[in-house]
């Protein structure tokens, strides 16, 4: 069966938001990749910027979805691994994420994607960090800046793996864990 509207909406999200911001991405250019008109767009997510919430709310759901699988069976130190893979992988830049959604026509947009990145990403990525500290893997530092430090430096590594993703997680992971000079 071919998708319908709605999933070849998300499919072309997928494929532009991924790799443009919500400023770049037009409403035209989705209807074509999607090969469905305005009011199908308009039916399911009222407006662009509905298709956009729900895609970054798919992306962020993916890297929840495999981290929370990491978490419940690794040690702590391949869990962080496996959450530098997850982030690298989401096919997404989380940081271009949650700066479109500073910039959304309507709050509760920006305040549905934010919500979802700290309920999703950061607070999980935070008890990991505190469990991590407690058994003194790592340094006992405020853990909201060590997460955040840890989705930045795995945002920014993916050149490092030269396309690989295990290359850059693994990357991530000992710059994090040993310092930039690692």
């Amino acid at each position: 069966m071919a998708p319908s509207g709605k999933g070849r909406l998300m499919s072309a999200a997928h494929a532009l938001f991924g790799k443009g911001s919500f400023a770049e991405v037009s409403v035209g250019s989705l209807l074509k990749l999607s090969r469905v008109q305005a009011p199908t767009l308009y039916h399911h997510f009222g407006d662009k910027e509905g298709l956009y919430v729900a895609w970054a709310l798919d992306v962020l759901g993916s890297v929840s979805t495999t981290v929370d699988n990491e978490l419940a069976s690794a040690p702590a130190p391949h869990a962080l691994q496996a959450y530098a893979h997850a982030l690298l992988t989401c096919g997404s830049n989380i940081g271009q994420i949650l700066h479109d959604s500073q910039r959304m026509s309507r709050s509760e947009s920006g305040e549905q994607i934010m919500g979802a990145y700290f309920e999703r990403i950061f607070e999980p990525l935070c008890g990991l960090l505190v469990q991590m500290a407690a058994e003194g893997e790592i340094v006992a530092e405020p853990v909201d800046r060590l997460a955040q430090l840890f989705i930045t430096l795995a945002s920014t590594s993916a050149l490092e793996g030269g396309g690989d993703s295990s290359q850059g997680a693994a990357w991530t992971v000992e710059r994090f864990l040993h310092g930039v000079s690692a």
